[in-house]
């Protein structure tokens, strides 16, 4: 969990630029996926974030990945990884722009009541990205974050 002083950020952001196979991600994408923040930063390879999901997840959330990006479809799976804090369930939405760039939103998957008016906002914010209705997103985003901060005892990272 990333904390500015105003807004406490569970939900991170990964685009991958995959003519060049250059992955990059901001910080709260880089905990949740436990890897190293400046090297997100500066971008690495694709790999580096397929390493990290679980071997049973990996091939299916890869193949998935590379289906999405060759049919233009919105890309929506849950998997587990291994970080340095044990292992966490994590969920990637987002959807290829062409066949030159993937963006998406990645946050912790918490098991309890809130997951339809997760899906929901996920819905909403693929709506706004598609309309270019960045302030929207973000304010999705935020929502997103405000739902999770309603769970007693989650820890969010």
């Amino acid at each position: 969990m990333r904390d500015d002083g105003r807004v406490t950020w569970s939900s991170g952001l990964l685009t991958w630029v995959t003519g060049q196979n250059l992955a990059l991600a901001d910080d709260v994408a880089a905990d949740l996926f436990g890897l190293d923040r400046d090297v997100c930063r500066e971008g690495t390879e694709i790999e580096t974030f397929l390493a990290k999901i679980a071997e049973a997840d990996r091939s299916r959330v890869a193949m998935q990945l590379y289906r999405s990006i060759a049919d233009g479809s919105v890309y929506l799976e849950t998997f587990e990884v291994c970080a340095v804090a044990g292992r966490r369930r994590l969920a990637l939405k987002g959807q290829a722009v062409g066949d030159v760039l993937f963006s998406c939103i990645v946050m912790e998957v918490v098991n309890d009541d809130t997951a339809d008016l997760r899906e929901l906002c996920f819905a909403a914010y693929d709506v706004a990205r598609r309309r270019n209705q960045d302030k929207a997103a973000v304010h999705i985003m935020q929502t997103l974050v405000l739902i999770d901060e309603t769970i007693p005892g989650a820890e969010l990272h």
